[in-house]
Order: C-alpha cells, then structure tokens, then sequence
C-alpha cells in the first residue's frame, strides 16, 4: 500500500503539463471599494508556444471588450505544477472605482502565479502589479493592486 501511495505522489509531483497551445481565462480583482470592480469578470485567450524545448514560455493573451484593448505579450516558466509569468502591455492601464479607464504612456508589467489543478484541468493563482505614484515634493507611494486568475483549454 505504501508504495502505491509512493508512486501516485510521485506521478503528480513530476507530471509534465503541456503549456503550448490555446488557453481561455478569467481574470477578476480582490476585493475593493469598488462594487463595481469586484463583481467583474474579464475573460481572456492566449496563444502560448514553448521556448526551444525547455519550460520556458511566450504568448500573447487577447482580453474581451471589457478588459485592456490591447495586447499584451506574455513569458513565463512552468516547474512541476507551478507557473509564473509576466504580462506586460506597452501602455499603462488604471481603472478607478466607478469603472473609469485611464491610459497613461509607459509599460505595464502584471505578474501571475498559479498551479495546475488535476481534478478541473485547469490552471488557478493570484496577479498583481505595483503603481508608483510620485509626487511635487518629491514623495513616493507605491500602491499593489492585486487579484486572481484561472485558465483552461476550454472556455469558460
């Protein structure tokens, strides 16, 4: 029995999920003052492809109408079951609490980290992004917006 048992946490602990390909995500934010902010669900597509056979990877992820207008590209790494990536888009995107976008000039990056989940086939995590706020007097403040995540090979 025990060496059954072996061999099933060895199974899981070192399978290999295959990352290239299309994936279908939500992504949604922590709670907030915003009503608004917090009910919303914003889907997304990426096209992910493997680097040169390691378990590196890039994409472009694709937001609905109700997320970020443009497309961000993605790079990122899967050990085990874990993933981390990055999600970078060429402008810098603040939503305020009545829903509000501004798009400022200069690159955002988002950071992401999840693990596969068996049962669902599906990756789960958290996001976030640091904004750094400068002032006339020379203060700074750095506010983390953060959130969570999942995506599968179905749509959602």
């Amino acid at each position: 029995m025990i060496s059954l048992l072996k061999k099933i946490h060895s199974f899981f602990r070192t399978q290999h999920i295959e990352i290239e390909g299309t994936w279908h995500g939500l992504y949604w934010y922590n709670e907030s003052d915003s009503e608004l902010l917090n009910s919303k669900r914003i889907g997304f597509n990426a096209q992910i492809s493997n680097t040169s056979g390691t378990n590196n990877f890039v994409g472009i992820i694709k937001e609905s109408k109700d997320g970020v207008p443009e497309n961000a590209a993605i790079s990122g790494s899967i050990k085990g079951m874990m993933i981390q990536f990055s999600k970078k888009y060429q402008n810098y995107y603040e939503v305020d609490h009545l829903g509000n976008r501004t798009i400022y000039e200069g690159t955002q990056f988002i950071f992401y980290a999840g693990k596969y989940n068996n049962s669902k086939n599906e990756y789960t995590g958290s996001w976030k992004t640091s904004t750094v706020y400068k002032y006339a007097n020379g203060e700074k403040n750095i506010e983390d917006t953060l959130g969570h995540w999942k995506m599968s090979r179905s749509s959602f």
